[in-house]
């Protein structure tokens, strides 16, 4: 039985290294930066089972207005 990748999926992306999963972790932690400092502001814990209606609020405005990294053009 041979396995293939379907023609309409993009390609899977290989192993990380020790080298690309510090940048990666790097990177996720810049992106979440400013969320730390609006959960501290509005006294929001970090682990929350079911967040309340303005908690949650307060986390998709800021989702909305933090800017998104843009995918590397590869082609």
């Amino acid at each position: 039985m041979s396995l293939s990748w379907p023609a309409d999926l993009p390609a899977p992306v290989p192993p990380l290294t020790p080298g690309t999963t510090k940048k990666m972790t790097d990177a996720l932690r810049l992106s979440f930066a400013s969320w730390e400092k609006e959960r501290e502001k509005h006294n929001i814990t970090k682990v929350q089972a079911t967040p309340s209606r303005s908690r949650l609020s307060t986390h998709l405005a800021w989702c909305v207005s933090e800017p998104r990294p843009q995918p590397p053009d590869v082609l």
